[in-house]
């Protein structure tokens, strides 16, 4: 057993073993080992719970408190791309949807934080000194099915992990190297109506069949966390969830979040919320009368000179269309619609470089 502070004890399997040198973490706040225990010594029960983008929609979502992240400008297939992608074709891709998202959604720069690899696809160290040289705080796309019973807290790259029976990598290749300061926000797998392992939910093979199928699914899950260590509960998805035949999904989960909010202890945050918590934790009876900034809603941020124009209209000059566009794609923008359509050589827009650039389409009669 080792005990900390004389606070809280750990067994030796409650934290990955490759973090040998724990007590070198305890006074920097961008560094943490991953583990199941909760932050700042709290028990369990003390834890407060750009293709066809509409950039004015993103405004608008931004200005209601909603977190954005840089997702890729392109999420191309096949999925394995993105596994052996060279460095400067990563950054770009990364990179250039929060440069987009900055000028054509009048996203304040530095609110884009967190980034998510295309189809959870890691990179490796490839992928993480991308988000270390450009200046991203956290990646939200590793997976862990081998701690799906308890969860894990988000945890930082300060030390070489080496994939064990604590700390899985199941889409591979995941960082071998340290990059201290860069935090890791875990997805969580989920048990679906089947009982089977999934990372998101529209992509669990046991989808809910009705609303109280749905309920289920979400409370069984939620339950675990929350009985247990109080790990965050993420809860990850695409609009195909909710869309055609599982439209009572999205029924399911307003009444899932009305339900838990009226619990006291949870709150629903944002991730860049739970890596602040993470370096600066308080117990639930402060977070409860809204103790700091994290815990306190700010309200609608006002409109940043976001004017809707007339939708921006983007044609390939040989009529044929691209591999992963057609021959005409629309834009919606805050303000004037760039000269070519925005991609990972020329996020902007405003040069029309790289392969196939699509300008804007000849007026019509």
């Amino acid at each position: 057993m080792t005990c900390f502070v004389a606070i809280r004890c750990q067994t030796e399997n409650d934290s990955d073993p490759s973090c040998a040198s724990e007590t070198g973490c305890l006074a920097n706040a961008d560094c943490q080992c991953p583990t199941r225990i909760p932050p700042g010594g709290y028990a369990p029960a003390e834890i407060p719970q750009h293709d066809y983008t509409n950039y004015s929609l993103v405004h608008d979502l931004w200005r209601m408190g909603h977190e954005l992240g840089s997702h890729s400008m392109t999420h191309k297939v096949p999925a394995e791309s993105w596994a052996d992608m060279p460095l400067e074709e990563y950054t770009k891709e990364m990179v250039g949807l929060r440069l987009v998202t900055e000028e054509y959604a009048r996203i304040p720069p530095g609110q884009i934080t967190g980034v998510r690899a295309p189809f959870l696809q890691m990179n490796g160290n490839n992928y993480t000194q991308m988000i270390r040289d450009n200046g991203f705080t956290y990646d939200a796309s590793r997976p862990t099915r081998q701690q799906m019973d308890t969860g894990i807290w988000p945890y930082t790259y300060d030390f070489v992990y080496q994939e064990n029976l604590f700390l899985d990598c199941p889409i591979p290749p995941c960082p071998s190297d340290a990059f201290p300061g860069i935090w890791q926000v875990p997805i969580n797998d989920l048990n679906d109506t089947k009982g089977i392992e999934c990372a998101m939910l529209d992509q669990c093979s046991g989808r809910p069949e009705s609303e109280a199928e749905a309920l289920e699914l979400l409370g069984a899950n939620f339950y675990r966390h929350y009985n247990g260590n109080r790990t965050p509960f993420n809860l990850f998805t695409h609009a195909s969830w909710f869309q055609g035949d599982w439209t009572h999904n999205f029924d399911a989960l307003q009444k899932w979040i009305d339900e838990v909010l009226t619990m006291g202890d949870v709150y629903i945050v944002p991730a860049r919320t739970a890596v602040a918590f993470m370096k600066e934790p308080i117990d639930s009876e402060l977070a409860s009368v809204g103790a700091g900034p994290l815990y306190t809603c700010g309200g609608v941020i006002p409109n940043r000179d976001c004017r809707l124009g007339p939708p921006c209209d983007y044609c390939d000059p040989t009529g044929k269309g691209s591999a992963r566009l057609p021959a005409e794609v629309i834009m919606a923008v805050c303000g004037n619609c760039p000269p070519c359509f925005p991609t990972p050589d020329d996020p902007i827009g405003m040069e029309c470089a790289g392969e196939n650039p699509y300008p804007r389409c000849p007026a019509r009669d």
